[in-house]
C-alpha cells in the first residue's frame, strides 16, 4: 500500500512539474495571445450573449460593423454571423443587415422579412453560394423578428453588390410606376429595352454604351420630376427608385470592363475595382437613406478582402469605407486553422467541397491554434496595448483567401499582409465544415 501512494505521489509530482514547466517555458506570444483575446463559447446562435458583452464596449461607437470570411462556403462562419447580428440586434440597437449579394436579390429578401411575400427558399434564389441552410435559418430569424408584434423597429435587409441585375429590375420598374406610370412604359418599352429583354452578359460593350446614355436620361427626366414627387409624398419610392437605377448603371458599367477581360471568369484589376468602389458606395447610399429612418447603423456581410483596408493594387470596399467613416466604421475578418468549405472548382465550373489543412507558421492563424482556444475575437487597437501583441500585428503573415472560385488542394490561396493594416479585429474558429447548401 506504501508503496503504490508513493508511486502516485510519485506521478502526481510529475504532472505537476511537467505542467509547471509547460507553462514557464510557454511561447510569448501565445501567452499574450491568451491574455488577449475574448473567448467565445459557440458559433451557434440562440444561446444567449454573455460571451459577447464585452464587445459592446469596443464597438459603441460604430456606424458600421462589416464582418468578412476567408471563404464564401464554411458553415461556422455563416452561423457565427447570424449570432453575431442577433447580437447587435437585441444589444445594440442595430437593424439593418446589408450583404454580399445583387442589391435586386437583397430587395426580394427584405420584401419577405418584412412583408412577408414569397417564400424563404425563393428569397434564396439570387445568392448563389450563399443559398445555404446556415443564411435560411438567418433569414427566417429575421423574419420572426420581425413578425413579433413588441418589435416596433423592425429588420431591414440590403444587397450591396452590382454584378447581375435580374432581380433589380423588377424593382426598379415598381417604383417607377409608384411615381410615373409613363415614365416606366417608356423605362421598359423604350430606354432600356435592350437591358430588359436580353441577359446582360450577352451584350456587346456598344450595346451597353448606349444603355448608360439612356440611364443618363432617364435620371434627368427624374430630376426634373423630383418636386412633384415630393409633394405627392413618395420621397422614399424616389429614393428606391433612383438607387434601383443606379444600381442598373453600376452593372452595366461593371459588364463593360468585364467584356474588356481576356478572361470573364476571374476578375481583372479594372473590374475589381469598379465593383469595390459601386459596393462602398451602396453601402453609403444604404446607411444614409436608414439614417433618415432612425436606423443609422448597418452590419455589413462579405469576404474578408471586401471589409479590409487592402489598397495595394486598388482601393477594396473597406478601405474606402474607412475613408468615409473613420473610426464609425469597423472591420472584423474571419480565419480558420483547418476544416472543409464549398465554393466552384475551377477546373470543372462545379460546385465542391474542398478542405483546408495548411496554417504553417507563416499563418496568423497558427499563432491562435496554439492557444488551444477553439473559438475567440481579438480587438487590435485594445490587444495592441500588449508590446509582443502590437508585434505579431505588425509583422506580414499568411491568411486564408478562398473566394468564388478554387484551383486545387495543392495551391491553396492565400494573401501575405500585416494584419493590422487589414482589419480592426479578428474572429479565429479553429475547425470549420463546408456549409450546406439549399438545393
Amino acid at each position: 500500500m506504501k508503496k503504490k501512494l508513493k508511486l502516485i505521489s510519485t506521478c502526481l509530482i510529475s504532472i505537476l512539474c511537467l505542467t509547471a514547466c509547460s507553462k514557464v517555458n510557454e511561447n510569448p506570444e501565445v501567452k499574450a495571445l491568451k491574455k488577449s483575446v475574448i473567448p467565445i463559447s459557440t458559433v451557434e446562435a440562440d444561446n444567449g450573449f454573455k460571451d459577447l458583452m464585452p464587445l459592446k464596449d469596443i464597438l459603441k461607437d460604430k456606424k458600421i460593423v462589416a464582418m468578412g470570411e476567408a471563404t464564401h462556403g464554411t458553415s461556422e462562419f455563416f452561423k457565427m454571423k447570424h449570432r453575431f447580428f442577433e447580437f447587435l440586434v437585441e444589444e445594440m440597437g442595430y437593424r439593418v443587415f446589408a450583404m454580399e449579394c445583387d442589391g435586386g436579390g437583397g430587395q426580394v429578401i427584405n420584401d419577405y422579412i418584412l412583408k412577408g411575400e414569397g417564400n424563404v427558399e425563393d428569397s434564396l434564389d439570387g445568392l448563389g453560394l450563399y443559398r445555404t441552410e446556415e443564411i435560411k435559418n438567418m433569414i427566417e430569424w429575421m423574419k420572426e423578428y420581425n413578425d413579433d408584434p413588441s418589435h416596433k423597429e423592425k429588420i431591414r435587409f440590403y444587397g450591396f453588390d452590382m454584378q447581375g441585375i435580374v432581380d433589380t429590375l423588377p424593382k426598379l420598374s415598381y417604383y417607377l410606376g409608384k411615381l410615373d406610370k409613363e415614365l416606366q412604359t417608356k423605362v421598359e418599352e423604350d430606354t432600356l429595352n435592350t437591358i430588359y429583354r436580353n441577359d446582360i452578359k450577352a451584350l456587346t460593350n456598344e450595346q451597353l454604351d448606349s444603355i448608360l446614355l439612356n440611364i443618363n436620361e432617364i435620371q434627368k427626366d427624374m430630376e426634373n420630376a423630383k418636386e412633384k414627387y415630393l409633394k405627392n409624398n413618395l420621397q422614399n419610392e424616389y429614393e428606391l427608385a433612383i438607387w434601383n437605377l443606379n444600381l442598373v448603371s453600376q452593372c452595366v458599367e461593371y459588364h463593360i470592363e468585364v467584356n474588356k477581360s481576356v478572361n470573364h471568369i476571374i476578375e481583372s484589376v479594372s473590374v475589381m475595382k469598379i465593383r469595390d468602389k459601386y459596393m462602398a458606395a451602396n453601402v453609403k447610399w444604404i446607411q444614409e437613406h436608414e439614417g433618415k429612418l432612425g436606423n443609422d447603423k448597418v452590419m455589413l456581410w462579405a469576404h474578408n478582402v471586401h471589409v479590409s483596408y487592402m489598397d495595394d493594387i486598388y482601393k477594396y470596399m473597406g478601405k474606402n469605407l474607412k475613408e468615409m467613416y473613420g473610426d464609425e466604421y469597423y472591420s472584423i475578418g474571419f480565419e480558420l486553422s483547418r476544416g472543409s468549405f464549398n465554393t466552384s472548382d475551377m477546373s470543372t465550373g462545379t460546385l465542391t467541397r474542398f478542405d483546408i489543412d495548411n496554417n504553417g507558421s507563416e499563418y496568423l492563424a497558427y499563432k491562435f491554434d496554439k492557444t488551444k482556444i477553439p473559438i475567440s475575437f481579438l480587438d487590435f487597437n485594445s490587444a495592441s496595448k500588449s508590446e509582443k501583441i502590437s508585434e505579431i500585428l505588425s509583422e506580414s503573415q499568411s491568411f486564408n483567401h478562398n473566394g468564388g472560385f478554387y484551383y486545387n488542394e495543392n495551391t491553396p490561396k492565400r494573401i501575405q499582409y500585416i494584419p493590422k493594416n487589414l482589419f480592426d479585429g479578428l474572429i479565429y474558429i479553429k475547425e470549420t465544415t463546408e456549409s450546406k447548401l439549399v438545393y
